[in-house]
């Protein structure tokens, strides 16, 4: 009985004696922060891209120009336009302003506030909030596009 209450008593302290975690709030730190640095200054811009071969990029960018045979999976959040030419693709599950397609592919899984779907192929299982062209649009089934859910 003795052993078995000790096991007990070590499971249950032991997530908090091995994990530890930091949080940051309005730039103060609390937790265990010892390998963590804050940019309280956020000195760096969003960057823009033109992009010629495959690259995945995160995080916050401005602009992304994908050039023929360009690929891009895109994650995080793009303040930008981003403009597909005629062969160049982008997969996208982040947050995007506005994504111009030329001729490309576009997969989009995350949330885009405007697409225009010049040509090219444009599938949407995430949100679109406008979405128009004369493109090939396909819609997956749970994708919402101009306020409609698609079943």
């Amino acid at each position: 009985m003795k052993k078995t209450s000790i096991l007990i008593l070590i499971f249950l302290i032991y997530p908090y004696i091995s994990y530890s975690a930091c949080n940051v709030v309005n730039g103060k730190k609390y937790g265990n922060c010892s390998h963590v640095t804050i940019n309280i200054n956020n000195s760096n811009p969003p960057e823009s891209f033109i992009v010629s071969s495959y690259k995945t990029i995160s995080g916050i960018t401005k602009d992304i120009h994908i050039l023929p045979g360009g690929s891009v999976y895109k994650s995080g959040i793009s303040k930008g336009n981003i403009i597909i030419e005629k062969d160049g693709r982008l997969t996208i599950s982040g947050i995007a302003n506005s994504i111009t397609n030329n001729g490309g592919v576009l997969i989009v899984t995350g949330i885009v506030d405007s697409i225009f779907a010049k040509d090219g192929i444009t599938r949407i299982s995430g949100v679109v909030k406008l979405l128009y062209g004369e493109g090939e649009i396909q819609l997956e089934p749970g994708s919402v596009v101009n306020g409609k859910e698609y079943k």
